[in-house]
């Protein structure tokens, strides 16, 4: 296999060039219906085999992640940091930013070292001199990211504060606009990918009242289908909540989660069952199991290990084009080996921490690529129509 380094360098930059021309023709059109540029930084986590292509697990915010798989993978502490902030500046070298909005302390540090600007607060931007110059420059062509003055990359906003902050900062573009009704709810994200064109890239999938009835187990079992399920909290990150379960298991988790006393998980000792105790949603999600690649592990002694592709990248809308920049991919694997002792849930389920990555092997990571080049600009499009957006 060509080593990772190179390959998947070479693989961003000519899918990077490609996608506004064989992806996106059709939205060529859009800057003439006077629609506004849009930057999101986003991170894909993937099910993938050879039959039956890219299933989307989630689709999230970018900074709600820390980057230690691809560091390790590449062997370069904070190189991830460096590509993201790299991939921005090529847009502009200007970005005031909230620090709660970043989880990973190293793009943190990064973020200050290219002297982007910390912001307790959006009121404190209106005593910023070096703001306010940059804000107050007037705004010729809305649909280009290369006409903005900078970016303001914040938390979460209510559409009234993103309709203030536009009002009073024209000039400054709000990373992550389109997507921040999403990007904290999986339900608003999967629905999207309840359309025919997004169908294919999604599980079957069902949302459920978080009230337990002897009847709700072979209800799911009847509208997912399938042998393995997935339980989701709506609104959880980093794989808190999540569970993986049989047919014949189904009924006990649910008992579990939606009928035990507080006190009775967070004693559980186990973490997936702990988050349900805190879950304050009125639903949850259940989808039917994909499975991703089986594959040998050198570095955890050859072991066969079920695979989950995280891609992070910028979503943008730029000059009439939905374009999409590859920022970093790897693998992330179970904590057990496919074949050994353990739940489904610890064979199956990835563990964000070293030493539980690897690289994504050449033939993989450009089918991956090629899945989402034809699924990311049809999720832009929903999005945007959901939006409001011409």
């Amino acid at each position: 296999m060509t080593y990772f380094r190179f390959k998947f360098w070479g693989l961003i930059t000519a899918y990077a060039l490609l996608l506004p021309y064989c992806c996106c023709s059709e939205d060529r059109k859009g800057q003439e219906r006077g629609l506004t540029a849009s930057l999101a930084f986003l991170a894909a986590d993937i099910k993938y085999t050879w039959d039956e292509g890219v299933k989307i697990c989630e689709i999230q915010s970018g900074s709600s992640s820390t980057f230690e798989g691809y560091d390790f993978v590449m062997g370069e502490e904070g190189l991830f940091a460096k590509r993201l902030c790299d991939a921005f500046t090529a847009h502009t070298p200007r970005m005031w930013f909230r620090p709660s909005k970043v989880l990973d302390l190293k793009l943190k540090a990064e973020f200050l070292r290219r002297g982007y600007k910390p912001v307790k607060h959006v009121i404190s931007l209106a005593g910023d001199e070096a703001f306010l110059a940059e804000a107050s420059q007037q705004l010729k062509h809305p649909g280009s990211l290369s006409s903005y003055q900078g970016f303001y990359y914040a938390s979460k906003m209510s559409s009234e504060e993103i309709c203030q902050f536009k009002r009073a900062y024209p000039s400054i573009l709000i990373v992550d606009e389109m997507v921040m009704p999403y990007l904290d709810d999986k339900l608003a994200m999967t629905r999207l990918f309840s359309e025919e064109e997004l169908r294919p890239f999604k599980p079957r999938w069902g949302s459920y009242p978080k009230h337990y009835s002897d009847k709700l187990a072979e209800k799911i079992k009847r509208e997912i289908g399938g042998d393995l399920f997935v339980i989701k909290p709506r609104r959880a990150a980093l794989g808190r909540g999540v569970i993986i379960t049989d047919r014949q298991g189904l009924d006990q988790v649910l008992r579990k989660i939606l009928l035990s006393k507080r006190s009775e998980l967070l004693s559980s000792g186990v973490l997936e069952y702990q988050h349900w105790a805190i879950d304050k949603s009125d639903c949850f999600l259940v989808e039917e199991f994909s499975r991703g690649e089986i594959i040998p592990v050198a570095h955890m002694g050859n072991r066969k290990f079920d695979t989950n592709v995280r891609v992070l990248f910028l979503l943008a809308y730029n000059d009439g084009l939905v374009q999409v920049e590859y920022i970093s991919a790897h693998i992330s694997i179970p904590r057990i080996a496919i074949d050994e002792k353990g739940t489904l849930t610890e064979r199956h389920k990835s563990y964000t921490e070293p030493p539980f990555f690897l690289a994504v092997p050449d033939e993989m990571l450009e089918e991956v690529i090629k899945g989402l080049d034809r699924m990311l600009p049809l999720l832009y499009r929903k999005m945007a129509e959901a939006s409001g957006s011409p």
